[in-house]
């Protein structure tokens, strides 16, 4: 599962990001693993997740996403752009 965060005229310390999307999770989040990585204004925020199929995993990869932004300090703006899932 990506989401997909738009960061207009800032680029995010990915290793803050990552920090803060773990620390944020609950077990019942399902949060396996996650790759970051980031494309001029968006970051691509990937997660494997324990999901009990699509909805579910779309609704706590962008919940989860989400949580990691909101957290870091600054308070600069950032939105959700869009998610892609892979189910396996």
């Amino acid at each position: 599962m990506t989401t997909y965060v738009g960061t207009p005229g800032w680029q995010p310390d990915l290793d803050a990001v990552h920090r803060t999307l773990f620390a944020s999770a609950a077990g019942s989040d399902g949060l396996e693993h996650a790759y970051l990585e980031a494309r001029g204004d968006t970051v691509a925020i990937s997660l494997y997740l324990l999901a009990g199929g699509s909805p579910d995993a779309v609704r706590r990869a962008v919940q989860l996403s989400r949580r990691a932004m909101a957290a870091l300090p600054g308070g600069r703006r950032w939105s959700v752009r869009g998610t892609s899932a892979e189910l396996r």
